[in-house]
């Protein structure tokens, strides 16, 4: 968790428009975009989101702002599934951004590499 100036912020600072909390949080898991130049990325968001939703078999939470998104692994379909969450116009919206990973123990080996985008 931190209090920074959430990912919609972020983005909107590095140029992405107008784009809420949510949708900022949507395309980032979507597409990979990011605030940062080419030659500053890390691993991110994304890869790490799909390596404990589908490499470990787990769940993220993403609270950022006015947004959130669910995603979690599903046994009996063997997909993960997402569910989005607009805070705006509530009383409750986060000062930055909260990211909560809940992973099935015991769990095998996950290579990051499997996962990067």
């Amino acid at each position: 968790m931190d209090d920074g100036m959430t990912i919609g912020g972020s983005l909107r600072k590095a140029g992405f428009g107008g784009l809420s909390d949510k949708a900022a949080i949507e395309r980032v898991l979507a597409e990979g975009i990011s605030a940062k130049g080419a030659g500053e990325r890390g691993y991110g968001i994304r890869t790490n989101v799909s390596m404990y939703t589908s490499g470990l078999k787990g769940g993220v939470l993403i609270v950022s702002g006015a947004g959130a998104v669910e995603l979690t692994f599903s046994e009996s379909s063997g997909r993960v599934s997402q569910n989005n969450y607009c805070l705006e116009g509530s009383s409750s919206t986060l000062d930055g951004t909260l990211i909560s990973v809940r992973i099935p123990f015991p769990t095998g080996e996950v290579d990051i590499h499997d996962y990067t985008n």
